[in-house]
């Protein structure tokens, strides 16, 4: 009698094995006409079949002040002409600094409107290609789109995209 319970406990570990790996998988065709399959899309461009756990992204949202140059207290035209040698190299060294900073929030923004970019892309090509296509509720049930959601979807990415992208 054990070994059948041990033989039924076996079968239920085995069975309930492939539902705790939720991951996604790619399907695609080489350049020999060889289906593969993998969890890491290929490199080439090739048409690629999505299998399993469709995961969308969100947009990070911007930043709530966009860029703006970082402006010195002085004012410019009260002092035109440092007096001294070591006020000037002090004023260069505080003018490269702003500057400096100025450039890295503006790589900091056009790499967050890059990142952005890029999830509204996947987000588009995933509404566009249809099929289930699901998302999690605060239960951590799946809720599937229907074509009307789908298409909702589709024309929000469309619009990140657009707002993303430019």
């Amino acid at each position: 009698m054990k070994l059948k319970q041990l033989m039924y406990l076996g079968l239920m570990i085995a069975l309930a094995t492939p539902m705790l790996v939720d991951a996604q998988i790619y399907k695609w065709k080489d350049k020999n006409g060889v289906t593969r399959y993998s969890d890491t899309p290929p490199t080439d461009n090739v048409k690629v079949d999505k299998i399993g756990k469709e995961i969308t992204t969100k947009p990070i949202p911007p930043a709530e002040k966009q860029a703006k140059p970082v402006v010195n207290n002085t004012d410019v035209n009260s002092k035109a002409q440092p007096d001294t040698e070591d006020e000037a190299a002090k004023l260069r060294a505080r003018n490269a600094e702003i500057e400096k900073k100025n450039k890295e929030e503006q790589a900091a923004q056009a790499k967050l409107k890059a990142e952005n970019c890029r999830s509204a892309k996947a987000d588009y090509e995933t509404f566009a290609q249809g099929g289930r296509i699901y998302q999690m509720n605060e239960k951590g049930e799946r809720e599937y789109f229907d074509d009307t959601g789908l298409n909702e979807r589709k024309a929000k990415a469309q619009a990140e995209m657009q707002q993303y992208c430019s």
